[in-house]
């Protein structure tokens, strides 16, 4: 376990924004960006696999997923072992390692201590994803089912976002370019399923030790300005 330069928890991750402040107006439905120094974050920088792709790649047990070249995103994925991963990252494909915190269990401290304190339940799915994207590459307009923390531990990623009026509190992740939304999103939603981001949209750019709050549902884009590598603490949600 890496030493803790500041304690896992709310305060850590959101700092220098007030922990209490977030939580009166922005959680669970205001997506917030953050911007500091990677120092205040703690351990999270101290993990040595994720110090850079090589290293994660080098300490990974098991597949990783890859987003296949048709920009449907997560929605098209393979999974390849690590050495194949590697192939097609350096061909434009971004990466996926799912539940890192099942390999990196100083993770689990920090989902434990932010469950807690944004009041879900202890049955609530919490989890760690990180994403490897390359230079160039994007991700399309989608949202998320999830709550998320982003943590941009590498390079500098490019992102775009906007509240979702078309279906409140999704239970399903949609990508817009996907054919056809699923049923239980499409009864729920207000108007057919939009097509492009919204003009009222927020871009910011995450460097290291940047965090961003991206509300459950809220819709998003990305674009790696350089080789990028990110770790989201992912949180279900009760209905």
């Amino acid at each position: 376990m890496p030493p803790s330069i500041a304690p896992p928890g709310l305060a850590s991750l959101l700092a220098p924004f007030d922990r209490d402040r977030f939580l009166a107006d922005r959680w669970p439905d205001q997506c917030l960006a953050i911007h500091g120094e990677p120092g205040r974050l703690g351990g999270l920088f101290a993990i040595p696999e994720l110090a850079d792709l090589g290293s994660l790649l080098r300490a990974w047990q098991g597949d990783v997923m890859v987003n296949l070249p048709d920009r449907h995103e997560e929605h098209s994925h393979v999974k390849v072992g690590t050495t194949v991963a590697r192939k097609l990252y350096d061909n434009g494909m971004v990466l996926t390692f799912p539940r890192v915190e099942k390999q990196l269990p100083y993770l689990r401290t920090w989902l434990t201590r932010l469950r807690a304190e944004l009041g879900l339940p202890r049955h609530a799915l919490a989890y760690c994803l990180v994403y490897a994207n390359p230079t160039g590459e994007t991700v399309s307009p989608h949202f998320d089912a999830n709550a998320n923390f982003v943590v941009q531990l590498r390079g500098t990623k490019g992102w775009r976002f906007a509240p979702n009026t078309w279906v409140a509190n999704p239970t399903e992740r949609h990508a817009m370019n996907k054919r056809l939304p699923y049923a239980s999103l499409r009864r729920h939603a207000t108007s057919p399923a939009p097509t492009r981001m919204p003009a009222r949209s927020t871009r910011v750019e995450l460097r290291p030790g940047s965090v961003l709050f991206l509300a459950r549902g809220w819709w998003h884009e990305t674009v790696a300005r350089e080789e990028a590598l990110s770790l989201n603490f992912v949180f279900q949600q009760p209905t």
